[in-house]
């Protein structure tokens, strides 16, 4: 017996027996006359079959090149918006710290601290606005494989350092 054969031997049973379990007919060619094939197939096996129509399909690849163009080129406008409001914000308390004397050692330091994560978010977010221009400019390029089964394991597959860094 074909396997194409079997398999429609297998689709055209009825619920019945896919349930109560059966036996396939015993194979008999002229090649091997001398040993007797015997498959025995569980109910489980025959409905996972039935619905997947035969056997397990692989992930179909697709290509993501637009979607990496639209992700590290629309990641750079909020970060951008950050850099400028954390630009600003390290000169908010400008007129506080020099006049440092009135300030209790407390505030001093929240406001060291403060100044500091604004600094830190400022250079982050230029950071981001790189990586994103020089990853948009590769995708660009298009010097790498765009099949992938989904648009992250395209992008953390080829442009690793850009991806990760981009969404601090």
């Amino acid at each position: 017996m074909k396997a194409s054969t079997s398999i429609v031997f297998l689709l055209s049973c009825s619920a019945t027996k896919a349930a109560s379990g059966f036996q396939l007919p015993k194979a008999t060619t002229a090649a091997n006359s001398a040993s007797k094939l015997s498959m025995s197939i569980s109910p489980s096996s025959i409905g996972g079959l039935l619905i997947r129509g035969g056997a397990a399909a692989e992930p179909a690849l697709q290509n993501f090149y637009g979607d990496a163009l639209g992700y590290f080129g629309g990641i750079r406008i909020p970060a951008s918006f950050l850099a400028g409001s954390s630009l600003a914000a390290m000169f908010i308390f400008k007129t506080k710290a020099n006049n440092g004397g009135e300030l209790s050692t407390l505030e001093r330091r929240v406001l060291g601290f403060y100044h500091f994560n604004s600094l830190l978010a400022f250079l982050l977010s230029l950071n981001t606005i790189a990586s994103a221009t020089i990853a948009h400019t590769a995708v660009l390029h298009g010097r790498f494989n765009k099949m992938a089964e989904t648009a992250y394991m395209m992008m953390k597959r080829e442009f690793e350092y850009e991806f990760v860094t981009v969404r601090w």
